[in-house]
């Protein structure tokens, strides 16, 4: 938003609910509005937002106008990312009942159990559960390309893994991904494994929204491994 587009007349913005207001500047809502109104303040652009509030996870301000102020405004409900199984699991996190009670699926597509494979330290190092997932995987006939694998956050990522990875950026890839949650918001992929994302919370995030946004990144199987110890 600090770059000047003198030739824009319409602005669309997606997954607004991750934004931050900086203090002490001008909002990137404002700058949004100078956008679509810079050629006729009369006849303004389109200005479009899209905002998935179960994914609001954080604590910081995001600039985003009062509820009262986004006129007109559209609900989206039908989920057509996920399957039947992971769109049920992932009712347990949705952080506002009217919302979950409001939701519902766009297809008829059941998709796999969701698997959650607990493990312990003392007895196997999450590497290796992890590789033996993917193996599995792998051999249960998914590509390499199908599979992303998140973690927490950056720290908890084995600098030493045994396989080769893309990052989120490269998520289009026909290699296996390998990011964190927030990285990968947005993004999707046939097979999701999640890494023991709910040991614990990142300070300055909301537990329940946090782990909604990772379990709906998977379309037709979710795997959550989990460490009991």
């Amino acid at each position: 938003m600090w770059v000047q587009f003198p030739d824009v007349k319409h602005v669309v913005m997606d997954e607004v609910h991750n934004y931050e207001q900086r203090i002490g500047t001008e909002s990137w809502h404002q700058k949004a509005r100078k956008l679509v109104r810079q050629h006729d303040p009369a006849n303004p652009g389109y200005l479009w937002f899209f905002i998935d509030r179960c994914q609001s996870n954080h604590t910081f301000p995001t600039g985003l106008p009062p509820e009262s102020e986004q006129r007109p405004q559209f609900t989206l409900k039908k989920v057509i990312r996920n399957s039947h199984k992971i769109f049920s699991h992932s009712k347990d996190y949705v952080p506002d009942n009217d919302v979950k009670n409001s939701l519902e699926m766009g297809h008829d597509f059941e998709g796999e159990d969701v698997k959650v494979i607990c493990y312990s330290r003392s007895a196997i190092s999450q590497i290796d559960v992890v590789c033996k997932t993917l193996r599995r995987l792998l051999n249960e006939g998914y590509r390499k390309g199908d599979i992303a694998v998140l973690f927490k956050k950056e720290a908890c990522i084995p600098r030493k893994l045994s396989f080769q990875f893309e990052s989120a950026t490269e998520n289009s890839s026909e290699s296996i991904v390998v990011s964190t949650v927030l990285k990968y918001s947005g993004l999707e992929r046939p097979v999701v494994v999640l890494v023991d994302i709910d040991d614990g919370i990142i300070r300055g995030r909301k537990k329940k929204p946090f782990i909604y946004g990772a379990v709906t990144r998977g379309m037709v199987k979710l795997v959550i491994i989990r460490c009991e110890s």
